[in-house]
């Protein structure tokens, strides 16, 4: 990720342990970080790249920290309350349905030509004045992990399928667990209840 080149200290970011990283080395790290949230958060030797390290001018393209931004809003938002658009062509982040007050809260979508609403409890399509849909493939989707016997993580419920390797999982939403007894996994040494 880091180039190692000499470069005038004035493009730089410098990280909270004191490493350096070059504008381009940098914007590609934030970029990674944008499209991919398992990359997030920036880190430096463990400790976190807050904003302020990048907000200097020139350091990365202003759209670029702007993306940045909203997806630090979207992906310090615990994964089983965020909201999406529920058009397939947009899906943007709408927030998260925990300060949603009642069961038929709208969520309007906020992105240029989509007029899509959604419904912040089911995260469907709005229904104004129904209630929620039981959304029929969500339910066999739920009957193929209990066939199928696939765990899903504690921290944000999605399903997980191990194709091989060991039992300590770590789920894209960050939470470290035992793929078998599904309880938080102990890095000195884990031992399944039970067994």
């Amino acid at each position: 990720m880091v180039c190692s080149e000499s470069v005038r200290q004035l493009k730089v970011c410098r990280a909270p342990c004191g490493h350096v990283f070059c504008r381009s080395c940098i914007s590609t790290y934030v970029r990674r970080c944008v499209e991919d949230e398992s990359v997030f958060p920036l880190q430096c030797c463990l400790q976190p790249i807050e904003t302020q390290h990048i907000e200097s001018p020139g350091i990365i393209q202003n759209r670029l920290r702007q993306r940045f931004v909203e997806k630090l809003v979207e992906y310090r938002t615990p994964p089983i309350t965020r909201v999406y658009c529920s058009s397939p062509t947009c899906s943007l982040f709408l927030g998260s349905n925990a300060e949603l007050t009642s069961p038929n809260d709208q969520m309007h979508c906020s992105k240029g030509g989509c007029t899509q609403i959604t419904c912040g409890k089911c995260k469907g399509p709005a229904h104004p004045s129904r209630k929620c849909p039981k959304d029929q493939a969500d339910d066999d989707f739920k009957d193929l992990c209990v066939t199928q016997k696939w765990p899903t993580c504690p921290g944000c419920s999605n399903a997980i399928e191990r194709n091989g390797g060991c039992n300590h999982m770590i789920c894209r939403c960050g939470h470290q667990f035992c793929y078998l007894c599904t309880t938080e996994w102990d890095p000195d040494g884990h031992i399944c209840p039970g067994n």
